[in-house]
């Protein structure tokens, strides 16, 4: 399809705007990739569902759909984890659990336990 064509369709086509139920399924299919990631690390990642909600009520904007909700991913997840993984905070075999941080609303990255797999 021309890309001018796509372009006129997106002026004429209405989109609903998202749901936060919707939202939370998308992000879980996100989550699911990144548990998958992890997973080559023998990492596992937990998610309690006031994490879940708190994810999807910072990634929720009606206006722009999901997008918010991947960049919302990447920064209240992925970076932390990674720069703990760099840090060593996080090391191969681990269980990781994402909650929230009860003084700011916000998620915060906690290992629970230590599988004994070797690094």
């Amino acid at each position: 399809m021309r890309y001018e064509l796509l372009i006129r369709l997106d002026e004429l086509v209405i989109f609903r705007p998202l749901r936060k139920a919707q939202l939370r399924t998308i992000a879980l299919l996100a989550l699911r990739a990144l548990t998958g990631r992890l997973k080559a690390r023998q990492i596992s990642l937990h998610l309690p569902d006031d994490a879940l909600g708190v994810l999807v009520d910072l990634g929720w904007n009606p206006e722009y759909g999901a997008r918010p909700l991947k960049r919302t991913i990447q920064k209240e997840l992925e970076a932390p984890l990674a720069r703990a993984l760099l840090a060593g905070e996080i090391r191969d075999g681990d269980d990781v659990e994402i909650h929230v941080d009860a003084a700011s609303s916000r998620l915060a990255v906690r290992v629970v336990g230590h599988s004994g797999v070797a690094a």
